[in-house]
């Protein structure tokens, strides 16, 4: 608070032709909110360009090879037709590293238009104060190991020396601090990449039966700053003890022979592991041809000799699975950005398992419902509109954009078509699968829809003649019925004809 208060001091204080010519003029005239609405507003004008750039380059056959039809509508028709053959057309995305290049140089918010908000920040922040807090216990708990009391205390129980303590202790802590960093590391840019796949559809959002939990208790997303600090804790706790331990034991005089024992069975289990993957090197070309068998007698007694053979191995490998399992595990203990299981095995009787992925996803789109640059810029024209009323986007300038925006993009017309027919609310889906088909009833109530807009607008009192002029409306639509049933009998009657002909003839 007494920095702002300063901040304004300074600013009434100092003459504003001072202000151009300083250094830190832009630090002190602006906030961070200020900075991060000019990034999202220019965000909003960029992707803007680039989807009329994108557009013209479609027209022109950039991303496909350039169709050219003839006709009256040429130029709508070879857009369609490019625009369907770059469906496939897609861009590379970027890793971690360029990710906080981007961070640094401010491409990802005045272009991407992401807004990263202060709970990201807190939660890295914490992430990285565990990741201190391990590098400091690998500084000081070798030094505590090595004092003779804590080794008197300990030889009571068991014994060992002072360089097994030491071992495990550094080596446990080099782990707990390569997991807490890495955990750090990766949060923004798993925030980030969360944020693009929302946008770009990778992860479904409004036709997505599932999407209404998102919509719900959004004061559950306040779990998630002492989540991702106890997260990170209890992750790089569990690797340090692992990790640790593990040294610990293979330094031990005790469990040395024990060691031994396990290093010669695991010899003994790889030498014909490495025999056996050699001779199936050699083998499977001329057995196997991708799906097929090249050679079906062969390839069918070397597979049942290799189920034979896995009946027994297949312990091992099934063991060797649960420890990497777990291993997952505890190190996904931490990552609460990132769901651990797979969609629908996460559930059991419609619990959900670990829900702190949702919440976080929650929190995403909470903040991005609000920042998105398109809801931005929309939320401008509202604004407009509100302000000058019938000067700002009048009827006449809508049907232009209309029309300029369909000539330059024709598969929107498309697309909103068929908008309207997917829903992702199956009851919606089931009535408009279930409205009727024949063509009267149709028109009928297409023209009931169009005599209640008419009543509201001309008045109650002249609702007797709108009905009266709908119930000449509705004998016009009766007698084209007649004429389309009188004109499918006449068909009928036609086939039966020429089917009856050709009976005759043969």
């Amino acid at each position: 608070l007494i920095f702002f208060q300063l901040k304004s001091l300074l600013f009434v204080i100092i003459p504003k032709k001072r202000w151009s010519q300083l250094a830190f003029a832009e630090f002190f005239l602006t906030s961070e909110m200020c900075n991060a609405e000019r990034d999202t507003k220019r965000a909003a004008a960029y992707k803007v360009e680039k989807m009329v750039e994108n557009a013209l380059l479609t027209h022109e056959g950039h991303f496909t090879k350039k169709h050219d039809v003839g006709g009256r509508q040429k130029s709508r028709s070879n857009a369609l037709l490019n625009f369907q053959g770059a469906a496939d057309h897609r861009e590379r995305t970027i890793g971690v590293f360029p990710i906080f290049r981007k961070i640094a140089d401010g491409s990802i918010f005045y272009e991407d238009g992401v807004w990263i908000h202060s709970r990201l920040y807190a939660m890295n922040v914490i992430q990285w104060v565990v990741t201190l807090f391990y590098i400091l216990v690998s500084i000081v708990l070798p030094t505590i190991v090595t004092d003779h009391q804590f080794l008197e205390e300990i030889e009571k129980y068991i014994k060992v020396s002072e360089g097994q303590l030491i071992a495990g202790s550094i080596c446990g802590g080099i782990a707990a601090v390569l997991t807490s960093g890495g955990l750090a590391t990766i949060w923004l840019p798993s925030s980030i990449s969360t944020i693009q796949k929302f946008r770009c559809g990778a992860i479904e959002s409004l036709y997505n039966k599932d999407f209404q939990r998102y919509r719900v208790a959004p004061d559950l997303t306040t779990l998630l700053y002492g989540a991702t600090f106890f997260g990170a804790w209890t992750s790089s706790f569990c690797i340090y003890l692992l990790v640790g331990g593990l040294i610990f034991l293979l330094s031990w005089e005790i469990f040395q022979p024990i060691l031994l024992e396990l290093l010669a069975l695991l010899v003994g289990f790889l030498i014909p592991l490495i025999v056996k993957m050699l001779f199936l090197i050699f083998v499977r070309k001329r057995l196997f041809d991708g799906f097929f068998r090249s050679r079906p007698a062969g390839g069918n007694l070397l597979l049942l000799i290799f189920e034979c053979w896995a009946l027994g191995l297949t312990v091992l490998s099934i063991l060797i699975r649960l420890v990497k399992l777990a291993l997952v595990a505890v190190f996904y203990v931490g990552r609460i950005d990132t769901p651990l299981f797979a969609p629908g095995a996460g559930s059991i009787f419609c619990i959900q398992l670990d829900t702190f992925p949702i919440q976080f996803e929650k929190d995403l789109l909470l903040h991005d419902a609000h920042r998105h640059p398109y809801m931005e810029r929309l939320g401008v024209m509202y604004m407009m509109k509100i302000r000058y009323g019938k000067n700002f986007a009048n009827r006449a300038g809508s049907t232009w954009r209309l029309v300029f925006t369909l000539a330059l993009m024709p598969w929107l017309q498309r697309y909103r078509l068929h908008d309207k027919i997917t829903s992702d609310n199956e009851e919606e889906a089931k009535q408009i699968a279930q409205k009727p088909t024949d063509q009267d009833q149709i028109d009928t109530q297409k023209l009931m829809t169009y005599v209640k807009e008419l009543e509201k607008i001309v008045g109650e009192d002249k609702k007797t003649r709108l009905r009266n002029e709908m119930n000449i409306s509705s004998s016009c639509l009766s007698e084209e019925k007649d004429q389309r049933e009188k004109k499918d009998d006449e068909e009928i009657k036609s086939k039966e004809q020429t089917e009856s002909s050709q009976k005759a003839s043969r």
